[in-house]
């Protein structure tokens, strides 16, 4: 992707929040986006 872009990830359940960490990770120029649904909101 290029420097700019938007990523958006959609759910968090599987593969969708290691996915987020590991985009700003290796692609830190790239805006992104983790959409989830929660019943309950937690802060942890």
């Amino acid at each position: 992707m290029e420097p700019g872009e938007k990523l958006v990830i959609i759910g968090c359940g599987g593969v969708g929040g290691p996915a987020s960490v590991l985009s700003r990770k290796l692609m830190p120029e790239v805006e992104v986006t983790n959409v989830r649904e929660e019943k309950r909101f937690i802060v942890r």
